[in-house]
């Protein structure tokens, strides 16, 4: 594809958060750390 390290996102400087939905109509938030090697891994996301 071309890309540099420089086209990459650094997982360090990205926010990333699964909402989780809860009884009542809740929600939970978790925050997502990301791996340089192995990205982020979301527990809920399947494909």
């Amino acid at each position: 594809m071309g890309l540099e390290n420089e086209d990459l996102i650094d997982p360090r400087k990205v926010f990333v958060y699964e909402f989780i939905n809860q009884p009542a109509g809740k929600s939970m938030v978790k925050e997502i750390i990301g791996d340089p090697t192995t990205g982020f891994q979301f527990d809920l996301l399947s494909v």
